[in-house]
């Protein structure tokens, strides 16, 4: 070799190796005379940020119980007492040993989780002088500056070998007189310190070792043949370029990782999509932590992950695309699919978003699930409609009979009580009648216009007897009034059954609370609720705190004869009977419930706007009698006619009796001007009642007509509405009831069938 190829020789040398020398001194002068003092500093300084953040978290904690103390929801020793056990369970740290203690302004420890020997003494009482001293400290410190750090030696348990140095921040909760503190050990911040040092330092040397290595193979590939280097450089950069273009240009999200799981590159879309950034993500493993924060489902999608690699290295294939739930930066959770190849020693990693399908699936599902639930509540509505009309023509008899019998009998005969408790079973089964109709949706109804806040303050009182004196019932009203169309006994109804099921489900004392409020729903608020229209509506909320219920009790809570309740303590029709009333009049029920935290009922009614509310009359004692009139009736079962004729007779009525449309219209005939009124079934053989009413005004036009049924056909009712002008009383009946009916509609002026 010349002195010349010496002198090249040398120079390509030191071309090579002189900067890779200089960047390794550099780099470790770097790391170990900047980088490593300044990160035991901010350990420190994060720790003791942690433990701040912490006591100032649990200030906040006391003051929501402050504030639930101050509104007489708890009292101040029950709200101490939660505060003290829900401190006392609360652990932080790497190793769950960091924890909280409380010292109250008058030297008493009030919590210490591990050394319950000093709890409960006041300063003067403790041996140790160590931990008087302490304490001392500790008073100073909150009554001058209200918070701040303290050092102090201690000694972790009462008979421990040695004292330990630490470091606590305390802040004083003025209105309860406590101070909070908690702290950690130096020794403990020492050791994460260290151990932090030997990775840095291992990493470090790896990275020393590598630039090492890599300088020495990149000098002795310049010795060797520089040329051939430049052209493999020039052909790799152009690959390299191309490779680039794709990745950035790809309209998918894709990331580009080393086998060790560290990042290379990341694409536009990508960091649009997920949020992240190459340089949020450049320390290994930084990217398992950021997307996938739950470190169980971390753990199972790194395993997948990981196995799916190696079978996809293995057989040199694709990486099937999976499903995972991804963290974006923004703290949104994205559902994505997750489908990668292996290029060399990189993976290349593409995700397809797919959160807005998996919505729309969860959505349609939903859907789903209520309209299922709607038909098969419908399903059943219509048999307990059916069964609850033929019952009631059964009762009706019974009511009748055991009512004259009543009226004929002196109480002081033996069989007086016996008809007395016959009645009573009677009434008790037409009542649940009544429920099955309502939950059927074919209860009759008069429904008119009032304001449901002054109809719900009107029976306050009543509810509060129903609740019982343990029991509080809040009253919240909207400020406006909140008009709806409905039956007020229907509104009795929903308030009695909703109040009875909140009383049951509190135990001892609790509260009630009633409220009101006007909303208006649009189509995207309607499309996650089957049946609801757009609009506004009167919201009514009958909420408790009371034991809640489970998701699937939640389910089949509106259905008919379902309870929860002991044997004997109710039917079961109550939340049906609600349910039906609801749907009945256009609205829709909400229910949130939570097991242990209580459960509310949210009721939408169609608001209702242009005419003013309408007075509710008192109801009647007296039991009308006659005034000479003459009254036709038409009655096909001859149990009934029978039964309705000894009633109408006791009253003082003249009586006609038809079994057939045919009889009554001949009756009608022979009896043209002496007919008041006619008293007809809705459902008969040959004609239905309005058939029959037609006929019969056509040949008595003076007189009235009322329509009876054990249930509402469509051919009177329209899903349970009387049209307007129709006369209409529901089987079973009492004589009451029909005495009253009959004079309201003989003593009204205008016509009273329509046409």
């Amino acid at each position: 070799m010349t002195s010349l190829e010496r002198k090249q020789t040398l120079r390509k040398f030191l071309t090579f190796a002189l900067p890779a020398c200089l960047s390794v001194a550099l780099f470790g002068m770097t790391v170990f005379s900047y980088l490593l003092p300044r990160m035991e500093s901010a350990v420190m300084d994060n720790k003791r940020q942690t433990a701040k953040e912490l006591v100032r978290s649990l200030d906040n904690l006391l003051k929501s119980y402050d504030s639930d103390v101050s509104q007489g929801r708890i009292s101040l020793a029950e709200a101490q007492q939660r505060a003290l056990r829900r401190i006392k369970s609360f652990r932080y740290g790497p190793d769950m040993n960091n924890y909280f203690w409380i010292l109250s302004l008058e030297g008493r420890v009030r919590m210490h989780p591990t050394r319950p020997d000093i709890v409960d003494r006041d300063v003067a009482t403790l041996a140790d002088p160590q931990i008087k001293a302490l304490i001392e400290k500790v008073l100073r410190l909150a009554k001058q500056q209200k918070n701040g750090f303290i050092e102090y030696l201690w000694r972790e348990r009462k008979n421990a070998a040695q004292n330990q140095l630490k470091v606590s921040y305390c802040q004083l909760f003025k209105p309860w007189g406590w101070i909070i503190g908690s702290g950690l050990y130096y020794a403990d911040v020492r050791n994460e310190i260290d151990s932090l040092n030997r990775k840095v330092t291992l990493v470090s040397i790896g990275i020393l070792a590598i630039v090492a290595l890599l300088s020495g193979y990149l000098t002795w590939r310049g010795l060797v043949g520089i040329r051939e280097q430049q052209h493999t450089e020039t052909a790799l950069q152009q690959s390299e370029i191309r490779f680039r273009k794709l990745f950035m240009m790809a309209p998918m999200p894709m990331m580009l990782v080393k086998r060790d799981d560290g990042i290379l590159e990341v694409n536009e879309p990508f960091e649009k999509t997920v949020g992240y950034t190459i340089d949020d993500l450049s320390a290994i493993g930084k990217w398992w932590e950021l997307a996938y924060p739950d470190p169980d489902y971390r753990q199972a999608v790194m395993a997948a992950w990981r196995t799916a690699v190696n079978v996809a290295l293995e057989a040199s294939t694709l990486v099937e695309p999976s499903e995972y739930d991804i963290m974006c930066k923004d703290g949104k959770m994205r559902t994505m699919l997750a489908g990668a190849s292996v290029i060399e020693d990189s993976i290349l990693v593409s995700y397809l978003d797919i959160t807005d399908r998996k919505q729309a699936e969860k959505e349609h599902e939903k859907l789903q699930e209520q309209l299922l639930q709607s038909q098969k509540l419908e399903a059943v509505g219509i048999l307990a409609g059916g069964v609850a009309h033929d019952f009631n023509n059964m009762l009706g008899a019974i009511l009748g009979h055991a009512e004259l019998a009543l009226k004929k009998i002196d109480s002081s005969n033996p069989m007086h009580n016996h008809l007395s408790r016959i009645h009573d079973a009677a009434e008790r089964s037409a009542n649940l009648t009544r429920q099955l109709l309502a939950f059927a949706r074919k209860q009759a109804m008069a429904p008119m216009v009032f304001d449901l806040n002054a109809s719900v303050a009107s029976m306050l009182n009543m509810l509060q007897r129903l609740i019982g004196e343990n029991l509080t019932l809040e009253w919240l009203p909207t400020g406006t009034p909140c008009r709806v169309k409905m039956d007020p006994g229907q509104l009795d109804q929903i308030l009695a059954n909703l109040c009875v099921n909140a009383r049951d489900a509190i135990t001892n004392v609790g509260t009630i609370t009633i409220k009101t409020a006007l909303i208006s729903l649009d189509e995207v608020a309607c499309k996650a609720i089957i049946d609801c229209m757009p609009g506004d509506y009167v919201q009514l909320t009958v909420s408790d705190n009371g034991c809640g219920m489970d998701p699937e009790t939640a389910t089949h809570i509106f259905e008919p004869f379902y309870t929860t309740k002991a044997l004997g303590r109710g039917t079961g029709l109550g939340l049906s009977t609600v349910y039906g009333i609801v749907k009945q009049n256009n609205g829709f029920i909400k229910l949130y419930s939570e097991p242990k935290i209580g459960s509310a009922f949210n009721i939408y009614l169609p608001h209702h706007v242009g005419e003013n509310a309408e007075e509710i009359l008192p109801a009647v004692d007296d039991i009308p009698q006659s005034q000479g009139e003459t009254i036709l009736m038409v009655e096909d079962d001859p149990m009934l006619q029978e039964m309705g004729g000894l009633m109408l007779r006791h009253l003082g009525y003249t009586i006609l009796s038809a079994a057939t449309p045919r009889e009554a219209i001949q009756l009608a005939k022979e009896n043209a001007t002496g007919i008041g009124l006619f008293l007809t079934d809705v459902v008969m053989p040959e004609m239905n009642g309005r058939e029959l009413a037609e006929k019969l005004i056509q040949i008595c036009p003076q007189a009235k007509h009322l329509f009876m049924s054990g249930y509402t056909a469509n051919i009177i009712v329209h899903r349970g509405i009387l049209d307007e002008g129709i006369n209409f009383i529901q089987k079973p009946f009492s004589l009451k009831d029909l005495a009253l009916k009959i004079r309201t509609v003989m003593d009204r002026n205008e016509d009273t069938v329509s046409e």
